[in-house]
């Protein structure tokens, strides 16, 4: 009997000491290491809450919230299976799209929430953003699949399978309606096809074959374009070809649309921009300054963009 009371007040004790370094240890956290004050009061209330919920039940209490905490560290920490809808690459990639004023004066950039680690207020953001149109936005909801908070990464993997699985749906429907269409519905599906594609693909939220695949689709949609009505392919059009191919290194193919393009375009700074980009890319001095001559001859105004791939092709 004596022997049985001692094992349960050793383990009282044994409890009681844990509990008490839990509590030292969170509160040391809570008042030294969180940059959140606005926070720093509910913090404390709920590690005081924990405290005594495992303070009263001795062991049943440790057993159950460090057992719910292991828990989550193993099932809800995990990469989604997003097998089969799209392939996360976690390769960093510099690529951004160009600035959106409205956004940002309302949204605090992605990058800069996962660098701060404000789990509160990456999670607003991410909230933010999912109620809005997200389809400008998931090159950043892509690096929100890194996060350390799960909560977080669970909602950036969610968007982003539900938007790639749209993609790919509508991608298929509308390159069936272009087939079985005529002109001039097939030039008007095939200009929605085009900038639809564009949006997704310029911020590199595919990565190997399944980008290089879908590169090509485009490809072939700009093609049929080309075919059914040239004069109706706008040089942005071709430019996004250009960029695109570029991507996947096809050089055969980025140099017949740059041809096609001086062709329709021979006034437009794009059409000089995209064969400048190419064979920069391509180390091609020859051809780089033989399209610098055309372009210089041509009487263009020269934007920042076109300068800049000069600059650093003069300096390599």
């Amino acid at each position: 009997m004596e022997k049985s009371l001692l094992i349960v007040f050793s383990l009282v004790v044994v409890s009681t000491a844990i509990d008490i370094l839990y509590l030292l240890i969170s509160l040391i956290r809570n008042f030294v290491k969180r940059k959140d004050r606005q926070n720093k009061n509910y913090d404390v209330k709920k590690t005081i809450l924990v405290f005594l919920m495992m303070l009263f039940t001795p062991v049943i209490g440790e057993v159950f919230f460090f057992g719910s905490v292991l828990m989550q560290k193993i099932f809800f920490r995990q990469k989604s299976n997003l097998e089969g809808t799209a392939t996360f690459d976690k390769t960093k990639v510099e690529s951004r799209n160009p600035a959106n004023l409205e956004r940002d004066m309302n949204l605090v950039p992605m990058e800069e929430a996962l660098a701060v680690s404000d789990k509160t207020g990456l999670r607003n953001l991410m909230l933010s953003v999912v109620k809005g149109d997200v389809t400008q936005y998931l090159s950043s909801i892509t690096e929100a699949l890194n996060s350390e908070d799960s909560e977080t990464a669970h909602y950036a993997a969610s968007v982003l399978r539900d938007e790639l699985n749209n993609f790919n749906v509508h991608v298929t429907e509308l390159r069936i309606a272009i087939e079985k269409a005529n002109s001039p519905e097939k030039e008007a599906l095939c200009d929605q096809l085009l900038s639809f594609m564009n949006v997704f693909l310029s911020q590199n939220v595919f990565h190997g074959i399944e980008k290089e695949n879908y590169i090509r689709i485009m490809e072939e949609v700009g093609e049929t374009y080309y075919v059914t009505a040239p004069h109706e392919m706008t040089v942005e059009e071709i430019s996004w070809l250009c960029n695109q191919l570029m991507e996947i290194r096809d050089i055969e193919l980025c140099e017949k649309w740059g041809k096609r393009s001086y062709e329709l375009y021979s006034t437009s700074l794009p059409t000089y921009t995209n064969r400048l980009k190419l064979y920069f890319r391509m180390d091609d001095k020859e051809k780089f300054f033989e399209t610098l001559e055309e372009l210089k001859k041509s009487r263009i105004t020269v934007d920042k963009e076109t300068l800049e791939i000069i600059r650093m092709f003069r300096e390599a």
